[in-house]
């Protein structure tokens, strides 16, 4: 056999030791003379090799979760504790719907017991009708409210009434401002009062105030009264407003202690 030491085969034999590739013989025409050098190139399969700077879709998304996946978990998290979130917010919606229509229905039955066209009426309180005819005079008013929940001062159906009855001051005169009162008794031990002026085609909202049962007070400013004699003592269950002819009671309403 013949040997070349530029390749380092033996022609018509593999080199021992030497990698799988195109065999080089004696007789092959591609065979260089003696003395040349011949360059042997490794097998390349050009149609399955693949570039590494182009890899496929695959193993590019395996790449991005494996660099990202600390960020694919908080999204997730957060999107189900949104739509966790978001369950309690509609249980809370629906939870506050089913009271508000509870509180509305009671409210109704409480109306439709004491004969009320809406849940705060004031009505006037007439007295018996002249000998002579004509309307009945206003002897007083009454402020009657329905709420529900039922406050503590309240009846159980949620109902509270102030009735206010009108009647003669201790006062002797308009200087005085004592001329008249108001006997007001209530379902509730405190109230607040609010009381108006008005002369001449003025009128005047004084600041509202509070009484409990058992006070004797004027209009204006809720101070307690001390004087002149007769003392309009007050019934047990009364609050008394001392006033003059201009001042009249527009508002009332029961508070807790």
């Amino acid at each position: 056999m013949r040997f070349c030491a530029a390749c380092g085969f033996n022609f018509g034999t593999l080199t021992p030791g030497a990698p799988t590739g195109r065999e080089v013989r004696a007789d092959d025409p591609a065979t260089p003379p003696a003395g040349e050098t011949t360059v042997r190139e490794p097998p390349y399969d050009t149609a399955s090799q693949q570039s590494p700077q182009e890899p496929t879709s695959g193993l590019w998304a395996s790449k991005w979760l494996a660099e990202h996946r600390l960020k694919v978990y908080q999204v997730a998290i957060a999107a189900l504790a949104l739509l966790g979130l978001g369950g309690c917010m509609t249980k809370a919606f629906e939870y506050v719907l089913t009271v508000e229509t509870n509180d509305a229905a009671q409210v109704r039955a409480c109306q439709e017991l004491h004969g009320l066209t809406s849940d705060q009426v004031r009505r006037e309180i007439s007295g018996p009708t002249p000998s002579g005819g004509g309307s009945p005079p206003a002897i007083g008013q009454e402020f009657l409210e329905c709420e529900w929940p039922p406050p503590d001062y309240a009846d159980a159906d949620g109902y509270s009434q102030i009735r206010s009855l009108k009647g003669v001051g201790p006062g002797e005169s308009e200087a005085s401002g004592a001329t008249a009162l108001d006997r007001i008794t209530a379902t509730c031990h405190r109230m607040e009062l609010g009381y108006s002026f008005g002369t001449q085609g003025f009128d005047e909202d004084l600041e509202p105030f509070v009484a409990e049962k058992g006070d004797v007070v004027h209009a204006r400013g809720g101070v307690p009264w001390e004087s002149p004699r007769p003392y309009p003592y007050p019934e047990r269950d009364e609050v008394v407003v001392v006033r003059d002819l201009d001042l009249a009671l527009e508002a009332a309403r029961c508070v807790n202690p």
